[in-house]
């Protein structure tokens, strides 16, 4: 069984749907998993990348989440 790879937060947003600011909040919060990784050998630093199945979770969040808002409600809204 291969493994997919962690993607970077700009992917992650793109799959999602989301800013990439929002991914960080998801990150800072501990809504989203994520984990810092080395930039290169020579640099100094580190970038955040985000688990493939956490994404997915989201963007399956979010598409059940658009498709119940566009469901008609069952029952009169008072006004």
């Amino acid at each position: 069984m291969t493994q997919t790879p962690w993607m970077s937060v700009s992917d992650a947003a793109r799959a999602i749907g989301i800013s990439r600011q929002a991914v960080h909040q998801r990150i800072k919060a501990g809504t989203i998993e994520a984990r810092q990784e080395p930039t290169s050998r020579t640099a100094r630093g580190y970038f955040w990348a985000v688990s493939p199945e956490a994404v997915a979770d989201l963007r399956a969040a979010r598409v059940a989440y658009a498709g119940d808002m566009q469901s008609p409600a069952t029952e009169p809204v008072p006004v």
